[in-house]
């Protein structure tokens, strides 16, 4: 009868010396991003990175890499990729763990317009709760118009797709943020929070369809 294949162990703990090898690893990586689409992706992954395994990472590396991120021409790059306000959502919500935050309200203000442009169309579900998550964190941001009516904009939206988890994050982000929801915007993100929402209009078309 064969051996049944031993338990799989919890990995050691990083020691001080393999995080410091891992963070001088994040410092040469950074050298090399570029305009090119696959090394600035990298940003965002040594952000995760330096997160998760919580290194040692220097603030000055942090705000070279978010520096990179700023810069015009990745910003068209990424608008036309799907996952354009993902990165920038996640980039920006990274740097915020590692305890770097905008220096002034105008720099908040182009967080805000990074978002807003980086890509075409609403904002889904998961982007509200990433993005809006990360400048309501923002000591020096104060919502714009533009930022609000996106906001409003896409939880308005009826063929929003929103888990239950997700809209409970939103309820709990326009609050914070102090945009008022419509009632039938609100009665909608309770009814998704509590699990209670109807079938969207597409999907009530298909079901007709498929009688």
């Amino acid at each position: 009868m064969a051996e049944l294949a031993p338990p799989i162990q919890a990995a050691e703990p990083l020691t001080p010396a393999q995080k410091a090898r891992l963070v001088a690893i994040l410092e040469v990586v950074t050298q090399r991003v570029g305009e090119n689409i696959s090394t600035f992706r990298a940003l965002n992954g040594m952000l995760w990175v330096a997160c998760t395994l919580e290194l040692p990472v220097p603030a000055a590396l942090i705000r070279r890499q978010l520096d990179l991120a700023l810069r015009p021409s990745p910003r068209e790059v990424m608008a036309g990729t799907a996952e354009g306000r993902y990165f920038y959502a996640y980039v920006f919500s990274n740097c915020i763990k590692m305890g770097v935050q905008p220096a002034s309200p105008a720099e908040a203000q182009a967080w805000a317009e990074r978002l807003c442009s980086a890509r075409a169309g609403a904002w889904t579900a998961k982007e509200l709760v990433v993005g809006l998550g990360a400048l309501a964190q923002l000591d020096t941001f104060s919502v714009t118009p533009e930022v609000e009516q996106a906001a409003l904009a896409a939880v308005g939206d009826p063929k929003l797709a929103c888990t239950q988890a997700e809209a409970r994050a939103l309820l709990e982000l326009f609050g914070r943020l102090g945009v008022e929801l419509s009632g039938d915007v609100r009665d909608q993100l309770l009814r998704l929070q509590q699990g209670r929402q109807k079938a969207r209009p597409q999907q009530q078309a298909n079901k007709k369809q498929q009688r």
